[in-house]
């Protein structure tokens, strides 16, 4: 029997995302002249992979830029890279159920962008 493990490479499954700031967004690390604090994860889903997707110690990956707007919610999500095409729709159908606190700038909420990446690996038999 294969199983299956997931890696989330990120932080959010343990409360911190990185953020990229770019002129229309904040960047989550704390700097000397503001008080910024990254968006944090408050509910996240692993994805579920079907099990003839990847043989027994084969590996896949998947990166996912999205922004979390002032509300905390996941907008204009895209895909940045992948080595299996098929594990977008299936990180995209999970990363929907996901839920955020948004990133904060000065005490108050603010968009930012995040970078989350995936990587799955199968176990060998």
């Amino acid at each position: 029997m294969k199983t299956l493990l997931i890696t989330v490479l990120s932080l959010l499954f343990f409360g911190a995302a990185s953020a990229v700031g770019n002129s229309n967004e904040t960047d989550h690390k704390k700097s000397p002249d503001h008080d910024k604090v990254g968006p944090i994860t408050a509910k996240a889903e692993r994805p579920v992979l079907p099990k003839n997707l990847l043989k027994p110690g084969e590996s896949a990956e998947i990166v996912i830029c999205a922004a979390i707007d002032e509300d905390g919610g996941l907008v204009n999500t895209r895909t940045v890279s992948t080595t299996h095409k098929e594990l977008e729709k299936i990180v995209m159908e999970s990363l929907e159920k996901w839920e955020f606190r948004p990133a904060m700038l000065n005490g108050k909420p603010v968009r930012s962008r995040v970078d989350i990446p995936f990587k799955f690996v199968v176990a060998k038999n």
